[in-house]
C-alpha cells in the first residue's frame, strides 16, 4: 500500500497542505487564502486565529478531497513564512494581530540603530542586517509604542511556530527563524548582548526554546484529528522557516549552491559550511535546516508583486482580454518584450515597491520603486521589460553581495514558470540555472525534514535523492552578460544617488 507525507507552508498570503508520495510527486494541493491587514499606513499584520483557521481548512479539505487515507500518511512537515512577530499571552490566546516581516512600523528604529552604530554592533554577532519587520525591532516597537499588550506576551512566536502549538500543544521554535535578530550565529544561542542593544534585554523571557529541525517531531492533538480526518497521533515535524526549506526542497544543500524564489519577495541564498558574514552590514546570515551548514542569505522585500502592480494599474485592459479570449497573459506579455533589446530602449526600473522599503542587498526603509529614463518614444511594453529586468538586477545586485563562489542557482517560486524571465535571470547573473519539478518547495523541504526526523530517510542526502529531480536548465548567453554587467552599474549608480533622496520624499508623504 502507498504511503504519504504531507506538507503544510503557510504563507503571507495563502496556506498549503500539499500530499507528496515517498518519491516526491506533488499529488494533491489544498489552498486557503488568508488576508493581510493594513490598519495603518506601512503596516502589515494579519489575524492569528484566522491563520489556524486557514490551516486547518486545508488539511480537512485534503483529507476530504485528495482521495489518500489518513492511515496512509506517514508525517507531517510544517513551515511557514519567516520574521515578524506571532505573540501569545499566558493562557495560549494571542496578544494581538502578527506583525508581518514585510511590516515598516519600526523603520524609524532602524534608522536610529544604523547611526548609532547598533545596527553594526549587532551585525558582528548575528552576521544580519536589521529591517523593520524582524522581530528585535518589533518587540522594541511594542516595548515603547503598545507597553500594555508587551507585558502580555508569554511567547513571541513566528508562524510555524504558532502554528505548531495550534496543532500539538508544543512551545519552540527553530535554528532557522532564531538567527535573526537574536543569535550569536558561531554558537547558534540566544544573545544577551543582543537583546541589549535592542533595549528589550527583559523581555528574553518570551523567546522559546530552540529546538534543531531535525528534531522537532511533535504529534497532533487529538482535538486536530478529529476536526481534519487525520489519524490521532500523526507526528508532526516543524522545519525551518519557508526560504530556507525551500533551499532543501530544491536541493540546495551543498557549498556554493544557491537557491533563489521568485516570489512575493526575491529572495537570494547559499549553502556555506560555516557562517561568512562578509561583505559587512548586508544581507542575512542563518542557520540551515541542514546540520553544520549555514545560509548567507539576500532576502529583496518584493519579487513578483512588481509584475502584479504593473498589471493591474497600467495593463488592466489586457488583462481583462486574456480573461475574456482564454489566453495566458504572460505569454502575451512576453512575446511582446522578447524583442525590446536589453536596457529597455533606455528605462530602468528599480523595484523596492514594498511599504517596508528594502533590505537586500541594502537595509533602507526609505526605499521606493522608482522608473527612470522615460521619454515620448517609449511604450508601456519598455516600462514592462524593464520591471522583468528590474527583479533580475535586484537579484544580481544580491549575488554580487554573495561570499564565495556560486557554483549553480536552482529556482523556485511563480516567477520560475516563466522561461522567459529564466533566462534572463541566467543571463544576468552568468550561472546556470535549474529549476526542479514540481511547485511545492518550501512543503516539500518541510516533508524531507519530517522524513528524516522520522527516520524514513537515514540522511538529508538519501531523502533529497529520492525526492528532488531537475526538470529545466539554462546556461548563460555571455554575450547578454556583458550587457547586463554594463546596465548594472548603471542601475546600482542610480539608487546610491537617490539615497538621501529618498529619505526627503518619506517626509513629503507623511
Amino acid at each position: 500500500m502507498s504511503k504519504y507525507f504531507v506538507g503544510i507552508d503557510a504563507g503571507t498570503s495563502i496556506v498549503k497542505s500539499v500530499v507528496f508520495d515517498t518519491n516526491g510527486e506533488e499529488i494533491y494541493v489544498s489552498k486557503q487564502k488568508t488576508q493581510v491587514l493594513s490598519p495603518k499606513p506601512n503596516w502589515s499584520e494579519q489575524n492569528m486565529d484566522s491563520v489556524y483557521i486557514a490551516t486547518i481548512k486545508s488539511l480537512s479539505n485534503l483529507i476530504l478531497s485528495s482521495g489518500i487515507s489518513s492511515e496512509d500518511i506517514i508525517a507531517i512537515g510544517l513551515t511557514a513564512q519567516g520574521d515578524g512577530c506571532w505573540m501569545i499571552d499566558k493562557d495560549g490566546n494571542p496578544v494581538r494581530n502578527a506583525i508581518l516581516w514585510s511590516d515598516g512600523r519600526a523603520a524609524n528604529l532602524i534608522k536610529e540603530w544604523q547611526e548609532n552604530g547598533i545596527a553594526e554592533k549587532v551585525y558582528n554577532i548575528c552576521g544580519s542586517a536589521l529591517f523593520p519587520g524582524a522581530q528585535g525591532a518589533i518587540l522594541r516597537w511594542l516595548k515603547d509604542n503598545e507597553p500594555e499588550n508587551a507585558s502580555k506576551i508569554a511567547y513571541a512566536f513566528y508562524c510555524k511556530d504558532w502554528l505548531r502549538f495550534k496543532l500539538t500543544g508544543d512551545i519552540a521554535t527553530d535554528e532557522s527563524d532564531a538567527s535573526l535578530p537574536f543569535f550569536d550565529i558561531v554558537k547558534k544561542e540566544y544573545s544577551d548582548e543582543v537583546l541589549a542593544y535592542f533595549g528589550i534585554g527583559d523581555m528574553k523571557r518570551v523567546l522559546p526554546k530552540v529546538i534543531p529541525a531535525r528534531k522537532a517531531v511533535s504529534y497532533i492533538t487529538d482535538e486536530v484529528a478529529e476536526i481534519t480526518g487525520l489519524k490521532k497521533g500523526t507526528p508532526l515535524v516543524v522545519g525551518p522557516f519557508d526560504v530556507i526549506s525551500t533551499a532543501i526542497g530544491v536541493n540546495a544543500i551543498d557549498n556554493g549552491v544557491a537557491c533563489s524564489i521568485i516570489g512575493t519577495t526575491c529572495f537570494n541564498e547559499v549553502t556555506m559550511d560555516k557562517p561568512d558574514i562578509s561583505p559587512l552590514n548586508v544581507g542575512m546570515t542563518v542557520v540551515h535546516g541542514i546540520p553544520n551548514k549555514w545560509m548567507r542569505a539576500f532576502g529583496a522585500m518584493n519579487g513578483t508583486p512588481n509584475l502584479d502592480w504593473f498589471i493591474e494599474e497600467l495593463a488592466k485592459a489586457e488583462k481583462d482580454a486574456a480573461e475574456i479570449l482564454d489566453i495566458d497573459l504572460y505569454t502575451y506579455f512576453e512575446d511582446k518584450i522578447s524583442s525590446i533589446p536589453i536596457g529597455s530602449n533606455g528605462i530602468i526600473y528599480h523595484p523596492y515597491i514594498s511599504p517596508g522599503g528594502e533590505r537586500a542587498p541594502f537595509v533602507k526603509p526609505t526605499a521606493k520603486a522608482q522608473f527612470m529614463g522615460i521619454n515620448l518614444d517609449n511604450d508601456k511594453y519598455d516600462l514592462l521589460r524593464a520591471v522583468y529586468e528590474g527583479v533580475a538586477m535586484s537579484m544580481l545586485d544580491c549575488y554580487k553581495h554573495m561570499p564565495g563562489n556560486i557554483k549553480e542557482i536552482h529556482l523556485s517560486g511563480g516567477g520560475a514558470s516563466s522561461e522567459f524571465w529564466c533566462q534572463m535571470f541566467s543571463d544576468a547573473i552568468g550561472r546556470v540555472i535549474k529549476i526542479p519539478r514540481g511547485s511545492e518547495f518550501g512543503a516539500k523541504g518541510a516533508v524531507i525534514n519530517a522524513a528524516v526526523a522520522i527516520e524514513y530517510f537515514d540522511s538529508y542526502e538519501e531523502a533529497i535523492n529520492n525526492m528532488v529531480k531537475m526538470e529545466r536548465e539554462y546556461e548563460p548567453n555571455m554575450s547578454n552578460y556583458k550587457e547586463y554587467q554594463t546596465l548594472y552599474n548603471i542601475y546600482k549608480e542610480i539608487y546610491t544617488t537617490n539615497w538621501d533622496v529618498w529619505d526627503k520624499m518619506s517626509q513629503i508623504k507623511r
